[in-house]
């Protein structure tokens, strides 16, 4: 019954752009970097993260699975209103908000519900000359092999290890040279239960393999306990690296 109400929600919703709001916003926070915006969560992870949590997900695909994808055509047809919006936009940067975890969505519901919205996602958005990438953050060495189907033309905040599954050499194989990675440091090393060394390495090993590709940054969020001084090593590291080539 939820489904159905969100359904028509999503076929009947419209969107407009502010743009006096975004001159506005411009105008005051404009020299601090290039803005992004946050486009909702595809389909199955819309489920899994906002709506129904990851058990009832899987019971809903198990006992209604007609019910949900019917609900994912209404979510593509919003999302799709919502997407030529951003691209009429002086927006350059479209972020997907999906925070996927390969061991809540493994690769046949990846194959089966993302992709085929990231491509049709990608279509729309690259024909207006967009930069589009998507949040994964999670566990993800079952989906980086897919890293090239989705359209995408960079991946948010794979996490390497110690914190995530994947090493930085699993994550430039997957991405090869045409897909960039932004972030791409463990937060954990920015705290001290490990050495100062351990994150200037792995600083180090990001740039050497991803220059060109990369929007230096830390996978996810900067800890709790983490040491401010750390990010000033990451800045000097990032202006020698970049006083050199």
């Amino acid at each position: 019954d939820d489904l159905r109400v969100w359904s028509f929600i999503e076929e009947t919703a419209e969107y407009s752009f502010n743009m006096e709001r975004y001159q506005e916003l411009m105008k005051q926070q404009g020299h601090l970097g290039l803005p992004s915006v946050f486009v909702p969560r595809v389909n199955i992870q819309n489920l899994f993260v906002s709506f129904a949590g990851v058990m009832n997900t899987v019971y809903l695909l198990a006992d209604s699975e007609d019910a949900v994808e019917s609900y994912f055509k209404s979510l593509s047809i919003g999302q799709e209103k919502f997407l030529r919006m951003l691209a009429d936009s002086p927006l350059e940067w479209i972020n997907y908000g999906d925070n996927l975890h390969c061991k809540i969505l493994p690769p046949d519901l990846f194959k089966k519900y993302v992709i085929p919205e990231y491509e049709k996602r990608g279509d729309i958005l690259h024909r207006a000359g967009k930069f589009v990438f998507s949040h994964w953050d999670g566990d993800v060495k079952d989906l980086l092999p897919y890293a090239h189907d989705c359209a995408l033309d960079g991946i948010e905040a794979i996490t390497p290890e110690p914190q995530g599954d994947v090493t930085v050499e699993e994550m430039k194989e997957a991405l090869g040279d045409d897909v960039f990675l932004i972030d791409g440091l463990a937060a954990l090393l920015f705290n001290d239960v490990y050495p100062l060394e351990d994150l200037k390495k792995q600083v180090q090993q990001v740039l050497d393999l991803f220059a060109g590709q990369l929007v230096l940054g830390i996978s996810d969020e900067f800890p709790s306990d983490g040491k401010l001084e750390r990010i000033v090593y990451v800045r000097d590291m990032v202006e020698e690296f970049n006083a050199k080539h």
